[in-house]
């Protein structure tokens, strides 16, 4: 019967129709899915799960037959379909599509049926078709993921037609909707997949038409992987760094920084050698000394005096350790100038032949040793954080905090051991506070929570009554509008991304507003003795992430401590934990590389390296060569700090 009706209802269908008018109230057609009809939907999937194709068939053909009116039906026919697609039989998937855009213009889905059909369309050798209907279709298509989702298919079809023009522009088209990183990923592989019998003359043909930014990195991108195919390393070296000089957000950088250590990691030539033998065969190489570029004077002299401490003890430990190995450091002061960084950076490559470098410690700095970094193939490790505007290259490494890391392992925590799921930001109008309450209400979308309120006050104010009474009155509209609020705060936790010393201002002024048995969560700036000198009993059970815990009970941490009061009289803070550590994974990689040893070779060990555990997280590389390390979640607990989650 559902065959018949079918049949009649295409009788006036032969091609996909923008949405026309509704057929079914949405109030009606949206309405949860009967019991029994969401039994039989699972029952179907069951069988296809089992392999029973066809009494997976016979049941979604049941619920579109007989809950004609929900939308169930249009997902039971869109799922017909598409089984029907997948066992290469376009023309009895066709039957079913077709129904489902007469019948349900109304679906939420209605788009992805569209594309379907195109599908189906394409199997049965259609393509003229297909790639008229494709491009009429982009125009009302308005969900950014199906607009996607037409781009990578018409993508292929220009691919399997040998367009390679047409396709680059509809992937262009993609990369302008993609959403999420899930998809530019798959629009990166569609592109390159599309490129990859791409020769010469014809990348450099498609160049010449002007393409979109995002077509000609692809197109250069292609031209580095013929230049390393020919054996001309050095072209493809200064192709790939003039791409990610002038477009360090690509989505393709990835791509472009693993191309770059396989021409680095010594197949053809190694990494240290430089993008243009020229300019690097005089630079020396003593692969036991490292150099150092530290603020030892002025306004940042204290936190360069700290990195220095962890990594002179860092040396003493390798050489006691390695007595045939003598490593040493080389110093210099950059105070907080760039040129005196550029400048030094320049006499210990040329002057010192050093392996690598460690520091600076400022962004700006960092910034201005790209160029040259990348021109001498002489790495950096970057003690400054890596943000989503960092620019990406091959020979910079930034070994620090990852504020948007941290945020995520604290939620993560909340929602995973706390099953807390509505949340408030309160946070100074400062640029770290935007900062962090803009991460936070990411992560917090991301996780699946809810944002209930989020509201500013004064990074100099010592009164927060006004902004405390905002944030419950905007939480409790928040909250009522989906659920009804049974306390002043409708919250289970609290973000304050701010200093010790501030929070423990706010927090004996929150309970007057009935904000209790509510969590307070902060940053690793909540690290502080203040907290828990002036917060007292209000901090209680307060939530925060952080790289060290000096108080841990893992050995490795513990021998440190010992060994650093012993060596400097004082407790050791992060920054030399930190400096410890990126020592370590630079000495441990120099341990693991055969001779001759070059600094392309050491570098590219370094990125071998998983799951080693130091003082700061346990550090990995992801295969694009971000660095992927854990934070630890610290409580305290009757006025005291102790770990909870590792």
């Amino acid at each position: 019967m559902l065959l018949v009706s079918i049949a009649a209802a295409l009788m006036s269908c032969s091609t996909p129709q923008p949405r026309p008018s509704v057929l079914v109230p949405p109030s009606v057609f949206n309405q949860p899915p009967p019991p029994e009809a969401k039994a039989l939907w699972q029952q179907a999937e069951k069988q296809r799960a089992s392999g029973r194709t066809g009494d997976a068939v016979v049941t979604l053909e049941g619920v579109a037959q007989n809950y004609p009116k929900n939308a169930i039906a249009a997902q039971a026919l869109a799922q017909l379909g598409r089984i029907y697609l997948d066992q290469k039989q376009p023309n009895k998937a066709l039957k079913y599509i077709e129904y489902l855009l007469h019948t349900y213009p109304q679906w939420d889905g209605f788009e992805g049926a569209q594309l379907d059909w195109l599908r189906a369309q394409w199997a049965r050798g259609e393509k003229k078709l297909v790639l008229t209907q494709g491009r009429d279709l982009q125009q009302s298509f308005y969900r950014s993921s199906d607009r996607v989702n037409l781009s990578l298919f018409m993508a292929d079809c220009d691919r399997q037609t040998g367009d390679i023009e047409n396709g680059l522009g509809w992937l262009a088209y993609g990369f302008t909707n993609a959403q999420s990183q899930e998809e530019r990923n798959s629009l990166n592989n569609a592109a390159l997949s599309l490129l990859q019998n791409t020769n010469r003359a014809a990348a450099q043909q498609l160049l010449q038409k002007k393409p979109s930014d995002i077509t000609r990195v692809f197109l250069e991108f292609r031209l580095a992987q013929l230049d390393v195919q020919g054996g001309q390393e050095d072209e493809a070296r200064q192709r790939l760094l003039n791409l990610l000089t002038q477009h360090p957000n690509h989505p393709l950088v990835p791509e472009i920084q693993a191309l770059l250590k396989r021409i680095a990691s010594g197949k053809r030539q190694p990494l240290g050698s430089g993008p243009a033998p020229a300019k690097t065969q005089d630079i020396p190489l003593d692969p036991y000394r490292i150099g150092c570029l530290l603020p030892l004077n002025g306004e940042y002299a204290a936190y360069g005096n700290q990195v220095l401490r962890g990594l002179s003890l860092m040396v003493q430990e390798y050489n006691e350790q390695h007595p045939q190995r003598n490593i040493s450091l080389v110093v210099k002061d950059m105070k907080n100038d760039p040129a005196l960084a550029v400048k030094g950076f320049q006499e210990l490559t040329r002057d010192q032949g050093v392996l690598a470098i460690v520091g600076p410690l400022s962004a700006t700095a960092v910034q201005a040793l790209l160029t040259p970094a990348n021109q001498m193939g002489v790495p950096i490790l970057a003690l400054t954080q890596q943000t989503d505007e960092t620019p990406s290259t091959p020979y910079v490494l930034h070994i620090f905090l990852n504020e948007r890391r941290m945020v995520r392992k604290l939620i993560q925590y909340c929602r995973t051991n706390l099953k807390l799921s509505h949340f408030a930001t309160l946070y100074p109008n400062d640029r770290y506070g935007q900062k962090l309450a803009k991460l936070f209400a990411e992560e917090v979308k991301g996780s699946g929570g809810s944002l209930l309120a989020s509201v500013t006050y004064n990074p100099e104010a010592t009164d927060f009554n006004e902004p405390i009474q905002k944030l419950i009155k905007l939480a409790t509209q928040s909250a009522s509008a989906g659920q009804s609020a049974s306390k002043a705060a409708p919250f289970d936790a609290l973000f304050i991304p701010d200093k010790a010393r501030t929070v423990a201002l706010i927090a004996p002024q929150l309970p007057y507003y009935n904000v209790v048995g509510v969590r307070l969560l902060g940053t690793n700036l909540w690290s502080n003795p203040e907290l828990l000198e002036a917060g007292g009993i209000y901090v209680e059970q307060a939530l925060f992430p952080e790289a060290f815990f000096a108080e841990s009970q893992v050995p490795k941490v513990q021998r440190f401590k010992e060994q650093f009061q012993e060596t400097y009289k004082v407790a050791p803070t992060y920054l030399e934990a930190q400096a410890y550590d990126a020592l370590s994974l630079l000495l441990l990689a120099l341990d693991q590389t055969p001779v001759p040893i070059l600094r392309g070779s050491v570098w590219d060990r370094l990125f071998q390296i998983k799951n080693y555990r130091g003082l700061t997280g346990t550090y990995s590389f992801a295969p694009d060569g971000s660095l992927e390390r854990n934070y630890m979640i610290l409580e305290i607990d009757n006025g005291a700090v102790s770990q909870v989650a590792q």
